[in-house]
């Protein structure tokens, strides 16, 4: 386990509370617990937000729960079983304490205690969301990204960075959250030499026909006022980040190309 005083750096380098690294740095050790155990691995995903963060970008903004694709193989009862044992995997091996709080098909909640001690008879808590949708291109798989001092090693499974773009791409020409907005600029600025273009453009071309959307390089006109009011606000979480107006110019720069 990490001490107190590399959870400060780590608050005041990523401009956040201490309380959201110490759950950043226990949701690290429970990805660890659950990609350790076979049954898991094989049928969990990350996806989104969670895969940007702990399997591709080391500098983007870390997550403090975890969103997974969860493949139909993997039963109910199986799930509850496994993460149990995963949260007690965890424990062993980081030092923290965890506790399978309640297990649903389509999320479970675990309880955690960190370097930071008890603080309340309701201890924190990690969601691990599952939404059972299947991925279009074969996961990645690669190390967990582990920005502490100790030693947490394990591989991750994560939707394809090429698939990640793609669906980004389609909600870019309808009307996209902010958040949607920031990871596809991340995804295209960071990840521009890892991107295999002529994937990412086919697969979004394929999702865009099913949902009936046209394709377009840029936002919709009479949206785009009303997002960029709602930015600042939106992204405050979000330590650094560009101006709307920057952020849009360069990913319609970078549509343009593709």
């Amino acid at each position: 386990m990490i001490s107190f005083g590399e959870l400060r750096k780590k608050s005041v380098a990523w401009q956040v509370e201490i309380s959201a690294v110490e759950k950043i740095y226990a949701l690290d050790w429970l990805l660890k617990g659950i990609f350790d155990r076979a049954e898991l691995a094989n049928a969990l995903t990350l996806r989104g937000a969670s895969a940007l963060a702990n399997a591709y970008f080391e500098n983007y903004p870390r997550v403090e729960d975890a969103d997974f694709a969860r493949a139909a193989s993997l039963d109910d009862a199986t799930l509850e079983r496994a993460l149990d044992a995963a949260v007690t995997d965890a424990a062993r091996a980081s030092g923290l304490q965890f506790k399978l709080h309640s297990v649903q098909p389509t999320a479970a909640r675990i309880e955690f205690t960190g370097p930071l001690g008890r603080r309340s008879a309701a201890q924190p808590l990690i969601v691990a969301r599952f939404v059972p949708t299947p991925t279009r291109l074969e996961p990645a798989t690669g190390a967990l990204l582990h920005p502490f001092g100790d030693g947490c090693e394990t591989n991750v499974r994560a939707v394809a960075l090429e698939e990640l773009a793609a669906e980004r791409i389609v909600l870019y020409s309808q009307k996209p959250r902010a958040r949607d907005v920031f990871d596809l600029w991340f995804i295209l600025t960071h990840g521009a030499n890892a991107l295999d273009v002529s994937k990412t453009r086919d697969l979004a071309q394929r999702l865009a026909a099913e949902k009936g959307v046209v394709l377009r390089a840029e936002l919709d006109a009479q949206y785009a006022p009303l997002l960029e009011r709602a930015w600042e606000n939106a992204l405050k979480g979000i330590q650094p980040h560009f101006s709307f107006a920057q952020t849009q110019q360069e990913i319609e720069n970078r549509l343009g190309e593709l």
